[in-house]
């Protein structure tokens, strides 16, 4: 009988710890607004799940941690980018790609980490309507700057166009996809 090595067991679990955080990101596109929990630091998850190689990235993180976890990826630092990892610092969407009528899917995905989400209280107040949402949904973000959202909200009148935010507080995820109609309230 062969015993796996250590390393062998570690890869199996951060290949399966990956499939889980990916099919929670289906999951969070499909059903916006939705918290989804992830098993460890969101943010990370989404970097060790999503990036490689192939994959174009803008930093705009202070976290020398976060940094290097993914340039390790192998992800290549760009001005295009596919992904930009930002803190709670960003104000807005101004400079990341927004795709065109033509090629949408050009538009940049936006992964910010901020200081908490809650379905209750506290923070900035979003609601929601659009596409797997069956009725006005709320949901309270704190260290979101309300700019970000203004932003995406003047985006929707030119969709496709846009930008997806996903929003990482520790272990928990939400995805604010291009199509929905937001509203600050």
């Amino acid at each position: 009988m062969k015993i796996p090595l250590r390393s062998e067991h570690r890869h199996d679990d951060e290949l399966h710890r990956q499939t889980r955080t990916y099919r929670r990101l289906l999951h969070a596109f499909g059903y916006p607004m939705r918290i989804q929990q992830l098993e460890e630091r969101a943010i990370h998850c989404i970097v060790d799940c999503l990036l490689d190689s192939q994959t174009t990235v803008a930093i705009e993180v202070e976290n020398k941690e976060l940094t290097s976890r993914i340039l390790n990826t192998g992800a290549t630092l760009s001005q295009t980018p596919e992904w930009v990892f930002a803190g709670s610092q960003r104000h807005h969407l101004q400079h990341i790609p927004a795709g065109s009528r033509e090629a949408p899917e050009s538009g940049a995905t936006l992964v910010m980490e901020i200081a908490a989400i809650s379905p209750t209280n506290g923070g900035l107040a979003i609601r929601a309507t659009g596409a797997g949402l069956n009725k006005p949904h709320t949901l309270y973000f704190s260290g979101l700057h309300q700019n970000v959202v203004i932003d995406h909200i003047a985006f929707r009148a030119d969709y496709p166009r846009g930008v997806d935010l996903l929003l990482c507080a520790d272990t928990q995820l939400v995805v604010l996809p291009r199509h929905l109609t937001l509203e600050i309230i």
